[in-house]
């Protein structure tokens, strides 16, 4: 059987420092995936921030080489997202998708 794995998140606009960080850095908004072991050891962590482009503002996903674990274990999200490639999927609509896969938000 597969390691146990905790999969949370965290949105910038839902909060009073994200909301600060927002205001002061370059994008829209930004939801943290965090992964963790049973033992609450953090495996990793993947961002997806809402950045302008070409005059629209769009999803950018960014994982670090010290995160592809954690990224393996979000196929079913990578799945879903595929489904709507090429949407312009806003940050609620994102969030919906990580409750809907039973991501806890934090």
């Amino acid at each position: 059987m597969g390691e146990k794995v905790i999969r949370k998140f965290s949105q910038d606009s839902a909060t009073y420092s994200g909301r600060m960080a927002i205001e002061e850095n370059d994008y829209e908004d930004e939801i943290t995936i965090m992964l963790y072991d049973e033992k609450t050891n953090l495996i990793g962590e993947i961002t997806v921030q809402w950045v302008l482009s070409d005059a629209q503002v769009i999803p950018k996903m960014t994982v670090f080489n010290d995160a592809w674990k954690a990224l393996s274990k979000c196929y079913d999200l990578i799945g879903l997202l595929s489904q709507h490639d090429n949407e312009k999927t806003s940050p609620e609509q994102f969030r919906k998708y990580l409750i809907d896969l039973g991501f806890e938000e934090s």
